[in-house]
């Protein structure tokens, strides 16, 4: 099968001298290996599915690549996911390879099938002359860089630190359909069955926006602060691959020295993360660092505190660094909004505006299209309520003295970066396009008399308590805003709002303890406390203290990407 080339790859194929990534080990991977790469993954791999156990290596990068390069479909897993939901996956997709790390653990193995003593090694060109590599050019190297194989015992590759192993027995894999170009689990579901479809073109599409609206020139440097298989990473990736700039490839954490050290001796020229990532930066402080390279910050992954916000719209503002607030989903690939950097003390708490080729509209509960309009009466009496809160709530500054132009909708959005749809198994994975290029966010929004967007919760994220409308998010945010020391989360029924405090190890406190900034997720909560988030929740809500369950649990749940797993919390 002849598959249509990606544009993303455009620039590695015309320039294969030039660096994709620089590693940990300040090794430069260059194009040239991921080319060859490529062409050796087409012919062993063809269309077919391959599971990727994700890790931010070199490996794992040019094993991701190559397969979307070459045509491959890869579904792009954490590598440490657990063996059992491993197994599930196996079992309902029945993949033709998966492309792993070499030390996986040995339950892992056993579930993919991984022979120990089998393997084709791909790796770079070497002469053992220094000299001579570093002075051949490029027509050489594409002559000469060509896969060894060290161990022609025919099961597999090697591509550095990473094994791509046969899966299932010949004939067994999936159909797919042509245009099927990656896999990705849906957003809060890991380890679940349900994929999203994604096409080439939706790739590219998004690709193309994110380098328009942020600007990306070959000159960045982004740092892989995100997991590959989140969509999010994912998309760094494909951005700044799209026009060369070269990634620094990293397995440092931000807690770790050595990542900061890499950001600054390296001259990274931008950082990314979700809500909870803001949050580390604020506490291994970010914003007292000498990082002159630094220019260009993005954030997505769920809604920024409004507190939050204006501090990194500020300090980004006053050291010259734009600051992005972006809005995405992995059903968009993932892309869908973008808040310009200029308005973003102005816009404090919106998602912004459409990506360059997308448009965003709001429907109403029957599926119709809110016009726009400005309505006094609505801009005064609406606005709390319909941002999740009763009508004995208080209005309070920031979004609530913006300027409407509609009530609030479910948020649709309309582009070329639309996925195809869903997969629950194998046979869906030969189906065509069933979004259409209409993705129905299930976000609950409204839009201010400049076209911006703000976000004001999930539409399952609502629950209705003594007749009045709840949005679980917003009680969320009132609540870190009112105690900024503890890390919660709010989930309920119309029986009762559940309030889960992180504690550590402890339950309650022995003793008359305060929540105070910058206490960490061992703080401990004691009586007074429980009372005082009871009384503040029916003051701005009016759902009666008794209807309010205040839970402590040791930890709350995130993913690698730090999205909150409220299912686990059920």
């Amino acid at each position: 099968m002849c598959m249509k080339k990606m544009r993303i790859f455009e620039y590695a194929q015309e320039h294969p001298e030039e660096p994709l990534a620089v590693t940990d080990d300040k090794e430069t991977i260059r194009y040239v290996e991921l080319n060859e790469l490529s062409k050796e993954l087409e012919k062993t791999v063809g269309h077919r599915l391959v599971f990727v156990l994700c890790r931010n290596t070199p490996g794992s990068l040019l094993g991701y690549l190559g397969l979307l390069q070459s045509g491959g479909v890869p579904l792009l897993l954490d590598a440490d996911i657990a063996p059992s939901l491993l197994a599930d996956l196996v079992k309902t997709y029945r993949p033709a390879f998966c492309l792993i790390p070499e030390d996986l653990t040995e339950e892992s193995r056993a579930v993919v099938g991984m022979p120990l003593a089998e393997s084709k090694v791909i790796k770079p060109l070497e002469t053992g002359n220094e000299e001579l590599e570093s002075s051949v050019k490029t027509a050489r190297l594409l002559k000469t860089v060509k896969m060894e194989s060290v161990e022609p015992l025919g099961n597999g590759l090697r591509i550095r630190d990473y094994l791509l192993v046969k899966s299932a027995p010949e004939g067994k894999d999936p159909q797919l359909a042509p245009q099927l170009r990656l896999l990705l689990a849906t957003s809060g579901s890991t380890g679940s069955s349900k994929l999203v479809r994604i096409s080439g073109e939706n790739l590219d599409a998004n690709a193309e926006s994110i380098v328009e609206y942020l600007q990306i020139s070959r000159n960045e440097k982004p740092i892989t602060v995100l997991p590959m298989q989140y969509s999010y990473g994912m998309s760094i990736i494909h951005s700044h691959l799209m026009v060369g700039a070269p990634i620094l490839l990293t397995r440092y954490t931000l807690m770790e020295k050595q990542f900061w050290e890499r950001m600054r001796d390296e001259q990274a020229t931008s950082l990314c993360g979700v809500p909870y990532t803001f949050e580390i930066y604020r506490r291994v402080g970010l914003m007292e660092m000498d990082l002159p390279a630094l220019h260009t910050i993005t954030q997505a992954g769920g809604k920024l505190s409004e507190e939050r916000h204006m501090q990194f719209a500020m300090w980004s503002a006053a050291k010259g660094i734009r600051f992005y607030v972006m809005y995405g989903q992995t059903e968009a690939s993932p892309r869908m909004g973008w808040l310009p950097p200029e308005t973003a003390i102005k816009k404090c708490g919106s998602m912004g505006i459409a990506i360059p080729g997308g448009k965003l509209d709001l429907i109403d509960e029957n599926g119709k299209k809110i016009p726009a309009r400005r309505n006094s009466a609505m801009n005064k009496s609406e606005n709390v309520n319909s941002r999740g809160l009763s009508g004995q709530a208080k209005e309070k500054k920031g979004e609530a003295g913006v300027d409407w132009m509609s009530p609030v909708g479910e948020l649709v959005y309309t582009g070329a970066n639309v996925a195809l749809g869903y997969a629950l198994c194998a046979e869906d994975l030969k189906k065509g396009d069933e979004f259409h290029g209409v993705l129905y966010t299930g976000d609950m929004a409204r839009k201010d008399a400049d076209g911006f967007f703000y976000i004001v919760g999930r539409r399952s994220r609502f629950i209705k308590m003594v007749g009045k409308r709840v949005g679980l998010d917003e009680v969320e945010k009132i609540l870190r805003t009112e105690f900024p020391g503890l890390d919660l989360v709010c989930t309920g029924k119309d029986e009762a709002l559940h309030v889960y405090v992180a504690v550590g190890d402890h339950e309650r406190a022995d003793d008359d303890e305060t929540v105070k900034e910058g206490m960490t997720a061992a703080v401990l909560i004691n009586e007074k406390i429980v009372d005082e988030m009871r009384m503040y929740i029916e003051k701005m809500t009016g759902i009666p203290g008794r209807r309010v369950q205040i839970i402590p649990v040791r930890e709350i749940p995130r993913s690698s990407s730090g999205k909150i797993h409220y299912a686990d919390l059920k």
